[in-house]
C-alpha cells in the first residue's frame, strides 16, 4: 500500500517508491520501483531466509527473531551501524503498523559493487487481524516491541540510547501522520479506519 510506503519513508526508513496507475478495467495498480535492478544489471539479492540456512544449517524449529537478522549483519554487512538502525527502525515499524508478515523472505540482502547492505524494505502491509503474534520475535518475546517500549530498554542491536530514542521518537512522529498520507493516496474511508485502528505506538 502506497500509503504505508510513504509512512514508511517518514519515519526514515530505507523505501523504493511506487506509484498509482489505472489498469484497463479502471481499477487501481500500485506499481512498485524495484531496487535490486540497475541500467545496466541486476543486483544480487539474498533473502535472510537463505542466509540463516547457509550459516546455521540446522533446524531452527520455526523461531525466527530480530535478533538473528542483527547477527547476520555483523557477520555480513560493509556498513554494519547503518543497517542496524534501518533494522531497528523496520522493527518498530513493523509493529506499529501491525506487520504480522515479517518472516526471514522479508528481509534481504543487497550487493552494490561494495559489498552487501540490508537491502531497503519492502512487503510493509498492515494484518487486519488483531491480536495475531508477528512471525518474528525480539530476545525472549514473541512480539516486537512498540516504539514507546524500546525507548525504556537503552541500547539495541549495539546502537546506544540516544540513537535508540531518536529514531523511535521518529517513527511514532510518522504513525501519528497516518491521517495524512491516507488522504494524499486516497485510501478508502472503511481502509483508512480499519488500519487507523490497528496502529500501536
Amino acid at each position: 500500500m502506497l500509503a504505508c510506503l510513504k509512512m514508511a519513508k517518514a519515519a526514515g526508513i530505507n523505501v523504493h517508491g511506487g506509484e498509482l496507475v489505472e489498469d484497463i478495467t479502471g481499477r487501481d495498480v500500485l506499481l512498485l520501483q524495484r531496487f535490486d535492478i540497475s541500467e545496466s544489471h541486476r543486483r544480487h539479492l539474498i533473502s535472510i531466509n537463505g542466509l540463516r540456512k547457509d550459516a546455521y544449517q540446522r533446524d531452527d524449529a520455526g523461531v525466527f527473531r530480530y535478533d538473528d537478522v542483527h547477527k547476520l549483519l555483523q557477520s555480513h554487512s560493509v556498513d554494519f551501524r547503518e543497517d542496524a538502525e534501518q533494522l531497528l527502525r523496520q522493527m518498530l515499524f513493523n509493529r506499529a503498523i501491525n506487520n504480522t508478515g515479517d518472516h526471514e523472505r522479508n528481509f534481504s540482502m543487497i550487493n552494490d559493487g561494495s559489498g552487501y547492505r540490508l537491502s531497503p524494505a519492502y512487503d510493509l502491509v498492515p494484518s487486519l487481524t488483531t491480536g495475531a503474534y508477528h512471525i518474528a520475535g525480539y530476545q525472549f518475546s514473541p512480539y516486537p516491541p512498540k516504539p514507546s517500549e524500546i525507548i525504556k530498554q537503552g541500547k539495541v542491536f549495539g546502537l546506544d540510547k540516544t540513537t535508540v530514542k531518536n529514531i523511535a521518537e521518529q517513527i511514532m512522529d510518522a504513525i501519528q501522520q497516518w491521517e495524512n498520507f491516507a488522504a494524499e493516496c486516497k485510501v478508502g474511508d472503511s481502509d483508512y479506519s480499519a488500519i487507523k485502528g490497528l496502529l500501536s505506538i
